[in-house]
Parts: structure tokens; sequence; C-alpha cells
């Protein structure tokens, strides 16, 4: 594992390299007739790519926005792990071009964070909106010369408003998954996109009053 990182105030800048041994998988059992998944262990994975964090108060555009901050992480990755040669050659069996490697489970290409902050002390509102969204990302490796089964991009935003009542009681809302973005395993054949599961998980609203002990 290795990297190298440069600060500069609330920044950061960093390489990212590392050899993982034995990461964990997942992956259809061989000989299995029902399509059943087992949590398995490579032997070892490559990983490598950039990572920035940007931090920001917008008190520099006008003083009337010194109560709002604004921030993103950004990831670029790329991964392999080698298949195995006995895995391979059943692979090669059915699809002789197929490479000999494969992306880490669970590793996305891009990986994006946002999120914008508003904090007034003086009137008790707060407020904060995030965003996320991530690459392409392998959850279950086929073998038997079916392809692997990959998640699709999925971006989310969720946001949280509360309201400070006197010196003990606070009243927050929070939306989650207002997107609602459709989550979709997908298998490629011969460069046509077959959906292995697709659903919408929908979205969360709630509405709280809490109060302080202390």
């Amino acid at each position: 594992m290795g990297g190298l990182s440069q600060f500069r105030g609330n920044n950061c800048f960093q390489f990212i390299l590392q050899k993982l041994q034995n990461p964990i998988g997942k992956q259809i059992r061989p000989g299995a007739v029902n399509n059943e998944q087992v949590f398995i262990n490579v032997d070892q994975a490559d990983v490598y790519g950039i990572e920035l964090e940007l931090r920001k108060n917008l008190g520099f555009i006008s003083s009337m926005l010194n109560d709002f901050n604004i921030g993103t992480n950004v990831s670029l990755t790329a991964s392999q792990v080698n298949i195995e040669p006995s895995e391979l050659a059943n692979i090669r069996s059915v699809s002789p071009s197929r490479e000999d490697n494969r992306p880490l489970f669970g590793q996305s290409p891009f990986l994006i964070n946002a999120y914008l902050n508003y904090d007034n002390y003086e009137s008790g509102w707060s407020a904060n909106a995030n965003f996320n969204i991530f690459g392409e990302r392998l959850v279950v490796a086929v073998g038997k010369g079916a392809p692997d089964i990959f998640e699709q991009p999925r971006a989310s935003l969720d946001i949280t408003v509360s309201k400070r009542l006197g010196e003990r009681f606070s009243l927050r809302f929070r939306g989650t998954n207002l997107i609602n973005p459709e989550y979709k395993l997908t298998q490629d054949f011969k460069g046509n996109e077959n959906v292995y599961e697709a659903y919408r998980v929908g979205r969360n609203f709630s509405l709280g009053l809490s109060y302080a002990i202390e």
C-alpha cells in the first residue's frame, strides 16, 4: 500500500497505489444450478489512481455567503485482479478473447461526493445537501464463460434542514434518495446490455423534534 499526498489549506491531492493481498470478492458457486453466490478471497489485486478533495467557504464571493460552505471529493481509480488459470481456461472455452483479469470487487473507476452546507448560529437555521455518484462496479464474478455482473452508475441526493427552537429543542426535516435512481445489475453479452436485476428503493422523508438534556 502506498500513496503520495499534497495538502494546501483545506484541499488535498493524493496519488493512490495499493497492492492488496487476499481481497474479498463474490462469485457464482461453481456447479450451482440456482446461481448461488458465495464470498471468496482472490490472491491479490492492484489498485492505482488519484484522489482530490476541496473545501471552501463561500464568503470570498460576498459577505452574505459567509454561512455557506461547499466541498467535493473526487476519486479516479483503476483496479486489476488476475483470473485464476483454471477459471480462465473455462471462460476462454466459451469466450476465447476474454482478458485474463477483471476489476476488483466493488471498486468503481470514479467516485464523486459533493456537499453544500449552511449554518447560521444566530437564527438557529442549518441545512446541508449531499450528492454522490459512482461508476460501474463489479458485484459478482460469474465464470463458466458467462459475463460477470456489474452494478451500473447510480446517483444519490440527500438533504437535511434543521431549526433550533429555544435553548434545548430543535426541529429537523430530512429527505434521502431524492433522485431515486434505478438500482440495476447487468451483464454484457457481446456488446449488448442484459439486465440481471433492476428496481428502485424509493424516497424517504422524516420530520423530528429533539430535546437536549444537557
